[in-house]
């Protein structure tokens, strides 16, 4: 039998991929949901040791098994008959594990689970999922509002919004910081070079990257240098370098 591909978005920072998924009580392992992983507005690059998808069913039976398979930014799982045993809303996400027990989640999203006469959806269900897509809208707009304002939802959102903070957060730092250094390591390169006149042996540093669980393997700074040795990845890493 074919089985059918649902495409959804999920997001490990923010719950502005918010995704309902509906199902049929009683399928199994004939609907497969491949779920495309965001970090904010940019695509979540997966770099961990496992990847799960956790569930708990409408009567709070919490359940988790490996995903199906991924790609650098997609995790996909099929439905099968444990998770559609039940009518109601089943709240899911991914999960990614480290061996070093570093755990990051998705935000949850909702699978909605039918069993509708011949097929058609009784007009209760169409009007709980009409109020269901308008709440989801509201949400959408408020993430919207919280991230950078402009959507008229709340008093004083622009200036009460992520985006204000950042820039109110990137003045202190560059009040603060000596210096603020960025550099990119192209996919397949395992050495990072900056040079500045700020970099001294006795100053002190933060290192940020873009990708979670990376970090260098080695750090060394002479007068007006600094070489960063980093295993080689299979994609760009963003380096930001704060000299304190």
């Amino acid at each position: 039998m074919t089985t059918i591909t649902k495409k959804i978005n999920l997001n490990v920072s923010q719950p502005n991929n918010y995704q309902l998924v509906h199902a049929m009580q009683g399928d199994s392992n004939t609907v497969e949901i491949l779920a495309t992983i965001w970090d904010g507005n940019k695509m979540y690059a997966i770099d961990c040791d496992q990847i799960s998808l956790e569930w708990q069913s409408p009567s709070g039976s919490k359940r988790d098994y490996p995903v199906l398979e991924h790609t650098q930014h997609t995790a996909t799982f099929l439905l099968n008959k444990e998770m559609l045993v039940e009518n109601g809303d089943y709240a899911f996400c991914i999960r990614f594990d480290n061996r070093d027990n570093d755990v990051l989640r998705t935000f949850p999203s909702t699978m909605r689970v039918i069993r509708a006469p011949f097929g058609q959806l009784m007009d209760s269900q169409v009007v709980t999922i009409t109020e269901f897509i308008n709440a989801s809208k509201n949400h959408c707009l408020l993430a919207e509002s919280f991230a950078h304002g402009g959507t008229n939802m709340r008093q004083d959102e622009d200036i009460d919004n992520a985006k204000a903070y950042f820039e109110q957060t990137k003045e202190l730092f560059a009040s603060m910081n000596r210096a603020i250094l960025t550099g990119t390591l192209l996919s397949g390169e395992n050495v990072l070079t900056f040079q500045n006149a700020e970099i001294t042996e006795d100053a002190t540093y933060n290192i940020y990257v873009s990708q979670f669980g990376v970090s260098p393997i080695n750090v060394n700074i002479s007068t007006g240098k600094m070489i960063l040795v980093f295993k080689a990845l299979p994609s760009d890493l963003h380096v930001r370098i704060i000299i304190n």
